[in-house]
């Protein structure tokens, strides 16, 4: 048993995550979205409204909403302020994993030069998804030695797709799957310890 922190991260895990918030009076949260998760709202205090997709809805306390991750969303307390929390539940996780698996089966088809031009373009999609959802929580020290994960799997990349046919080709491959694989757990892990 232990005591929790009045607000911040509560809980995180495969699952999802929970978020308790306090906004001071007239505080907004600007759009942002939760991509891959379904979004609960639950007011403790307070007045609380939130806007998304045009629409608007004013939760009192001991209301609830819930709404989509994939639209932006905005929150704005009342004159009150408000205290809340926030469920994340995760379809995030699976998305990721799912990523995860695409990307290696695509790695582990290398350095077939019509295979390479797919993998770029997923991982550059993967990389953007990556920066906006993973790398948002993280510390400064796992920051940039994912950072530093990232530049070992570019400098790999250049390697295979400048020398496809070079006869240690195969092994540049199979150590960038390895490093993929070792850099994808790490990312499971930080988003969803």
């Amino acid at each position: 048993m232990r005591k929790l922190k009045p607000s911040g991260l509560l809980w995180q895990g495969e699952a999802g995550k929970i978020v308790r918030k306090r906004l001071e009076p007239h505080a907004r949260i600007p759009p942002h979205d939760h991509r891959g998760a379904e979004v609960f709202v639950l007011l403790a205090e307070g007045r609380l409204v939130l806007e998304q997709g045009g629409a608007r809805l004013e939760l009192g306390a001991g209301e609830a909403a819930h709404l989509t991750g994939e639209a932006p969303v905005a929150l704005t307390a009342g004159p009150e302020g408000a205290a809340f929390w926030v469920v994340l539940a995760g379809r995030e996780v699976r998305r990721l994993r799912a990523e995860h698996r695409a990307l290696l089966e695509l790695a582990r088809k290398l350095p077939d030069p019509e295979v390479l031009v797919a993998f770029k373009d997923a991982l550059a999609a993967h990389s953007r998804y990556e920066e906006a959802t993973v790398f948002r929580g993280l510390d400064a020290a796992t920051r940039e030695l994912m950072e530093q994960e990232h530049a070992l799997i570019d400098r790999l990349l250049e390697r295979i797709e400048q020398r496809p046919n070079h006869p240690e080709a195969r092994a540049w491959v199979e150590q960038l799957v390895t490093v993929l694989e070792g850099h994808f757990r790490d990312e499971e892990r930080a988003a969803y310890p």
